[in-house]
């Protein structure tokens, strides 16, 4: 389910990339960033439960 949240904001950021200005586009690639992080972060969550 993660993953599929990290495709769906990775493309509308890439089909909006000549809209956006500098200003918009570094939050959005750090949120992206973040968005990697908190994913990587729950699967090592889940995969400490399954022993």
């Amino acid at each position: 389910m993660g993953l599929i949240y990290l495709a769906y904001t990775a493309l509308l950021l890439a089909k909006a990339t000549r809209h956006m200005d500098a200003w918009i586009a570094v939050p959005a690639v750090c949120y992206a960033v973040l968005l990697v992080l908190l994913v990587l972060a729950w699967r090592d969550c889940v995969r400490s439960l399954v022993l």
